[in-house]
């Protein structure tokens, strides 16, 4: 490979934060007692896990990862981060809600 090849490829790829992804403003987090662990409770999921410390520095740069980073998909699975408005999507929730009574 020379260095146009390299450039190229560096130049496709797009760190999360400019794909969308952020962290969910909806994380609620609690030291663990007797650990250096954290538990995340995920209020709009209605879930809750626990993190190690290189999950949660994994987090802290989560803008800064490339957007293709295997820890993207584990941390949208688990519902601590999102790459859409979540309050927007609450507010439409909630307006629906209000069309349809049961």
């Amino acid at each position: 490979m020379d260095f146009a090849t390299i450039s190229s490829e560096q130049a496709k790829s797009r760190t999360a934060g400019e794909a969308g992804w952020h962290v969910s403003r909806y994380n609620v987090h609690a030291p663990l007692p007797g650990s250096n662990n954290v538990a995340i409770a995920i209020l709009f999921k209605g879930n809750c896990a626990e993190y190690t410390a290189i999950e949660l520095y994994l987090l802290s740069v989560l803008e800064e990862l490339d957007e293709n980073h295997p820890i993207i998909e584990r941390f949208f699975k688990r519902g601590i981060i999102a790459n859409f408005d979540e309050r927007a999507m609450l507010e439409t929730m909630g307006r629906a809600s209000c069309a349809f009574p049961k």
